[in-house]
């Protein structure tokens, strides 16, 4: 009997099928995300226009949104580099129901959560973007499954720690100037180059103290080589140039014996090889039913531009009015408002009394407090409640009001239940097109010469406390819904003598 060998398969055949098999497989991955990518960008496509919106017309601080995505590339690149062959996914029913149920959650932020937050509170928390990362989440374990996606928990922790309220908090607290920008960056590159290089607890520690060291080695160089650089470069350059430092040090160290390619091995197969009818039936009606919820439409306060007007304080004291005391100067607002804000405190008494504003005829006082700064969409961002101590007061919805010259006021009540007060508050804002001035006149339902007036005060953690309650409670918690405007005609009569008499400078101004 003869035997006849098997013939042997040729190097090259065998490479020849390696190189197909991979191929598909970053073809088949490529589709996945790309899939992914367009659903959710379908889903969130009103609040990524919004965020552009205000990123590249208002001027918001939003643009380290891109940072963070980078940083989570890099952050995920590391993490795959670890990756071992796994077995299959053959079941796909816990998949689907857990995609399902963070699916829901997703709906939680991007509906009910982001519709209890209007206005600035809005602008502040963008709540939308932790439903955008909850979605992607979620059409992680339909699209790759379960167990691949989870693979990458400190990944998907990161983009809830780089979220907009935590990043503001984390500024405010640091000064809220460029510089700060840098170091809270520096904190979230730090934190990325752990997960990237992290293979154990050491080197995740080196990793991070690396990292934050070769950041503020940066900042420290863009301070001294160029003071008034950009914000996005604070943001950016000592973040992904720590990462990316960082990273490149710890894998060459790790390859210095092997293979310095990216990938010395075949590709691993997916761990789920086929995407499931069902899974991507869900992730296709999630998206369209995110994408017909309510969302914000943000309305930014118009900024009237008055060539010629003087936004510096003290404000001129109008001729029925005049001033008590020396104007009070508070320069920590340039945390919320940029460098070179200030707010300025003038109380204003009237001439003559009146009894259609005190029974007694005596004099009222109104305090009448100005922030000038370059960067208007900021009275968007950080309104009243973050420049006093209001923790607690209930708040009336806005009346728009007009002033002479066609400036648009609004006028709204604050009830303050602790001291059994009421303030009346007519504010506006204007300016001549490179600086703007918020104006607020306060009045308060005690006539007495000692009454007490909110006094200027930075209430991180207090604003923090009452957003808190409004996530939980909703905004009932701090709305005035039967608003009494006791002070009305008398700040609307000041908020009128005030604008005229700025604006008669200006005409003054112009004459020759």
């Amino acid at each position: 009997m003869t035997v006849t060998a098997a013939p042997e398969e040729s190097p090259d055949a065998s490479s020849d099928e390696s190189r197909r098999a991979g191929r598909s497989i970053v073809v088949r991955l490529l589709w996945r995300w790309l899939a992914l990518i367009a659903l959710t960008v379908l889903a969130y496509w009103h609040n990524l226009g919004q965020i552009a919106r205000e990123i590249v017309i208002l001027g918001s601080d939003l643009d380290y949104i891109v940072v963070v995505l980078v940083l989570a590339t890099m952050a995920a690149y590391g993490v795959t580099l670890r990756r071992s062959e796994e077995r299959a996914i053959r079941d796909r029913q816990t998949d689907i129901i857990v995609g399902v149920i963070v699916m829901l959650l997703s709906f939680c932020f991007a509906g009910a959560l982001t519709n209890r937050f209007t206005g600035s509170l809005y602008l502040l928390t963008h709540l939308d973007l932790l439903g955008l990362w909850t979605f992607f989440f979620g059409g992680c374990i339909l699209m790759f499954g379960l167990r691949p996606a989870m693979r990458y928990h400190w990944v998907w922790l990161f983009g809830l720690a780089a979220s907009p309220i935590v990043y503001r908090i984390a500024l405010l607290s640091l000064g809220g100037n460029e510089v700060a920008a840098g170091i809270v960056m520096t904190a979230l590159g730090a934190f990325a180059a752990a997960i990237a290089v992290g293979r154990d607890r050491r080197s995740a520690l080196v990793g991070f103290v690396a990292a934050g060291v070769v950041g503020l080695v940066i900042i420290a160089v863009v301070r001294a080589v160029r003071p008034s650089a950009p914000l996005l470069v604070y943001q950016a350059l000592p973040a992904v140039g720590s990462v990316f430092v960082v990273g490149l040090i710890a894998y060459l160290r790790r390859r210095r014996r092997t293979s310095p390619r990216p990938f010395d091995r075949p590709l691993y197969e997916p761990g789920v090889d086929r995407v499931k009818v069902g899974a991507a039936a869900v992730l296709v009606v999630s998206a369209v039913i995110t994408l017909l919820l309510p969302y914000q439409r943000v309305v930014v306060t118009p900024t009237p531009t008055i060539a010629g007007l003087t936004t510096r304080a003290p404000l001129i004291v109008p001729d029925a009015w005049r001033q008590d005391g020396p104007t009070l100067r508070y320069d920590w607002v340039g945390d919320f408002y940029g460098p070179g804000a200030v707010l300025a405190r003038q109380n204003l008494l009237q001439q003559t009394g009146d009894v259609a504003f005190d029974k007694e005829a005596r004099p009222r006082k109104l305090i009448a407090d100005t922030i000038e700064t370059r960067y208007p969409f900021r009275f968007d961002l950080y309104p009243l409640v973050f420049t006093y101590d209001l923790f607690g007061d209930r708040f009336s919805a806005p009346v728009l009001v007009m002033l002479p010259h066609g400036i648009p006021a609004v006028l709204e009540v604050i009830l303050d239940d602790t001291r059994y007060l009421t303030y009346t508050v007519l504010s506006w804002q204007w300016g001549n097109g490179e600086h703007a001035q918020k104006v607020a006149l306060w009045s308060v339902d005690n006539h007495e010469p000692d009454a007490y007036f909110p006094q200027p005060d930075q209430t991180i953690l207090k604003n923090l406390r009452q957003l808190f309650n409004v996530t939980l409670r909703g905004d009932a918690v701090i709305r005035d819904d039967q608003p009494d405007f006791k002070d009305r005609q008398l700040v609307l009569d000041a908020g009128r003598d005030v604008v005229n008499a700025q604006l008669s400078r200006v005409r003054r101004e112009d004459q020759p």
